[in-house]
């Protein structure tokens, strides 16, 4: 799987959250002092962003810019605060407990990458691949 450049993933996102708030893009450039041009940039992936720019177009919805840097990102889970909960704890955690989390993350994602496998190869046999 081919990682996702950082303009592209903050354009994915964005472009989510503007679907799923039915904000135009208007709204957005006036709400956060962002010009339409730069949203534009950030949409089109014409142009990288800034952070302080990311920023701005994030706490419109009430998250950090980091949010929209994430690559699987989920708007539902974003707005509980229970991922900003968890980056707070992986900060302030010494190191010991930092490499315990990270150890688990990997864990967690390589099993769910195998149950994906699992169920993509269960649909082939079946014949529902579409």
């Amino acid at each position: 799987m081919q990682k996702k450049k950082p303009n592209e993933i903050v354009a994915r996102n964005l472009a989510e959250l503007l679907r799923v708030t039915e904000m135009s893009k208007t709204d957005l450039s006036r709400k956060s002092g962002v010009s339409l041009r730069s949203i534009y940039y950030a949409l089109s992936q014409e142009r990288i962003v800034g952070i302080d720019t990311v920023d701005a177009l994030a706490r419109v919805f009430g998250l950090s810019g980091y949010h929209l840097q994430m690559p699987e990102f989920d708007f539902k889970a974003m707005k509980s605060g229970k991922l900003d909960a968890l980056i707070k704890g992986y900060i302030e955690g010494d190191e010991d407990g930092r490499m315990l989390m990270e150890a688990q993350a990997k864990y967690s994602v390589k099993k769910a990458a195998s149950a994906n496998d699992e169920g993509d190869t269960k649909k082939k046999k079946n014949g529902s691949d579409t």
